[in-house]
């Protein structure tokens, strides 16, 4: 909510969006949610557009990609357009 309203400036993540960012480095996973989760928003910070709408575009694309191709189970990774960046693909690799 404090993203959408422009109070914060941080990344509005969903558990999808999370997998996506922890998967292409930023951060590591931790034993909960709530570690991964600020590992996560403290890797990707000084990334960050100084923008709300570019804050909350992040957010929906990061949330959507892990959605439809970064699931949880049998990730898409052969239709990601991120493939070669992804640290999760490289090191399966």
């Amino acid at each position: 909510m404090l993203v959408f309203a422009g109070r914060l400036r941080a990344l509005g993540l969903d558990s999808n969006g999370l997998r996506v960012l922890a998967r292409l480095g930023y951060g590591q996973e931790g034993r909960s949610y709530a570690a991964t989760y600020r590992s996560a928003q403290e890797a990707v910070a000084p990334h960050l557009p100084a923008g709300r709408a570019a804050l909350i575009e992040a957010s929906q694309l990061l949330r959507r990609h892990g959605q439809t191709l970064c699931k949880t189970k049998n990730p898409l990774c052969d239709a990601c357009p991120v493939r070669a960046e992804c640290a999760w693909v490289l090191r399966r690799s």
